[in-house]
């Protein structure tokens, strides 16, 4: 069995300690990272959804009361083309219509 001097431990658990926070500083660091890139994500969505509901608004009068629940659940990009009927279809049916169409290309 090797002799480990009193240096050598105290070496040793210095790069212990020295590895342990690094660790923890990196994780902190990607935890906040991830934490950004996702509360990014919601507020566009949330953004996304809330120009929706007013553009549904003003161009056919009120809307479901459930319908922002509904929309919560779409990704963006499933919102963006919904935002595209809202603005190019002429009735509430079409709109409707076009959700349906959209929703069947995501399955």
């Amino acid at each position: 069995m090797k002799y480990v001097t009193s240096i050598e431990r105290l070496a040793k658990r210095e790069g212990h300690q020295e590895g342990h926070q690094e660790g923890h500083q990196e994780g902190h660091k990607k935890g906040l990272k991830q934490g950004r890139l996702k509360g990014r994500k919601e507020g566009r969505q949330e953004q996304t959804i809330r120009l929706l509901m007013k553009a549904l608004q003003l161009r056919f009068g009120r809307v479901p009361d459930e319908l922002p629940a509904q929309l919560a659940s779409l990704p963006v990009e499933q919102l963006e083309s919904l935002m595209e009927a809202a603005l190019t279809v002429e009735t509430w049916a079409g709109f409707v219509e076009q959700w349906e169409a959209i929703a069947e290309l995501s399955t």
